[in-house]
């Protein structure tokens, strides 16, 4: 099978396509491609837009249509490069020669964001989300604004790059120190005061290593997910998404540690648990907006979810997975059972991450089962510990933590 875009990550660099018509007005992101074009690992283009002959210092590209009796090729033209969009043939009643230039640029753009390039010289096109959600994306080569900003910084990460900027390098270890406390963002409050106060104990030094490796966890499954998926990949997922599991829901286990240490619940050990009722009346006494949150449906429902896929890793079934042909190439999905997937269902899991792959199997699309979980863990995470730290410590304010680690700015790829 042919590699197509899913060996983005084997690439020495990228060149990246800006669909300019939804983008140009948004002055943040055209500053984000400024600033990426600094990078030796990006290239960045334009595609033209009317009336503007400079984007950023770069030229936008200009396409070139070459007649061919019944057929219209189409190319476009950069600086320094060049290649072939794609074909128009003379169907469905369309007279070729009643076509203006206009409407030959506005067919290849088409053409651009749908994503059936053959010969084009960029990698990756980028849309606005807003462009995205109207139209869709092809995920392997057209990719939302959001999404996209999401995939370089595995590339960065895969390829070993860790930029604070475009002239400054951290290491693999400090990356994570940043990437983990920037992610839970309410754990350095909560660690800080914890020390001030000389309260700190095991638990809350465990919570600090289980964020850490929950988010280089999740790093290597985004990692796998972009390259060519086949045994290979399926296998390492199988490696990765058991421990990201176990990971996630020793994390609640962890929470529940802290707020019985904090609180001084006095309960014993087998009913410290986020879902016992029990355990959710003992806080209640102390805490009433700890409990509320606690014992909201959605977040009962979050939890008993991925617990019901950790049960299945410890006690009984191992994380299955199963391959599908998917536009031309292969894509891994998660093989789970009836009762995982109402789980899922009513804990909010996105409807388009459950496709119809075969009726004899339910399927779970791994990349939006990842975001899911990484979005559970972040929200439940940060609303606990910000609620401990103004309630035991009297914290609100969050801490810089790329100032507290000295770092010359915010990362930008990274």
């Amino acid at each position: 099978m042919a590699k197509e875009e899913s060996t983005i990550l084997e690439k020495e660099y990228l060149r990246i396509l800006v669909h300019t018509t939804s983008l140009y007005d948004d002055i943040a992101a055209m500053a984000y491609f400024a600033s990426l074009s600094k990078y030796k690992q990006f290239q960045i283009y334009y595609l033209p837009v009317d009336g503007c002959d400079e984007i950023n210092g770069e030229q936008p590209g200009r396409y070139k249509h070459i007649r061919d009796k019944r057929i219209i090729y189409s190319t476009i033209q950069f600086s320094d490069c060049s290649g072939c969009i794609g074909t128009h043939h003379e169907i469905n009643g369309v007279v070729f020669e009643e076509l203006t230039s206009s409407d030959l640029d506005r067919m290849a753009e088409r053409i651009i964001v749908s994503g059936n390039t053959y010969a084009a010289p960029f990698d990756l096109v980028v849309v606005s989300d807003e462009w995205a959600s109207k139209n869709g994306t092809t995920r392997n080569k057209v990719f939302a604004f959001t999404d996209l900003r999401e995939t370089l910084r595995i590339y960065m990460i895969h390829t070993k790059q860790f930029y604070v900027s475009h002239w400054e390098q951290i290491d693999e270890f400090f990356y994570y120190v940043y990437r983990h406390k920037a992610m839970f963002r309410k754990f350095q409050p909560f660690w800080s005061s914890a020390v001030r106060s000389g309260s700190t104990d095991s638990y809350d030094d465990a919570l600090d290593n289980r964020l850490l490796q929950f988010s280089l966890c999740i790093d290597n499954i985004k990692a796998t997910l972009l390259k060519e998926q086949n045994n290979i990949t399926a296998m390492q997922l199988k490696y990765h998404l058991p421990y990201l599991t176990l990971v996630t829901t020793g994390t609640f286990d962890n929470l529940a540690w802290i707020i019985h240490n904090k609180y001084g619940l006095q309960l014993h050990r087998m009913k410290i648990d986020l879902k016992k009722s029990e355990y959710i009346d003992a806080v209640k006494v102390h805490s009433s907006a700890l409990a509320a949150f606690l014992s909201d449906k959605d977040v009962q429902a979050q939890i008993d979810a991925i617990r019901e896929i950790r049960d299945r890793i410890v006690h009984r079934d191992f994380i299955q997975t199963i391959g599908a042909e998917s536009r031309r190439t292969t894509e891994n999905y998660l093989f789970v059972d009836a009762i995982v997937k109402e789980k899922l269902v009513k804990a909010g899991f996105p409807s388009n991450g459950l496709p119809t792959i075969t009726h004899s199997f339910v399927c779970v699309d791994i990349k939006v089962f990842v975001e899911f979980v990484e979005s559970i863990i972040v929200e439940i995470v940060n609303a606990i510990l910000g609620i401990i730290s103004k309630e035991i410590y009297g914290t609100e304010d969050d801490i810089c933590v790329w100032q507290l680690l000295r770092f010359s700015q915010a990362p930008l790829v990274i």
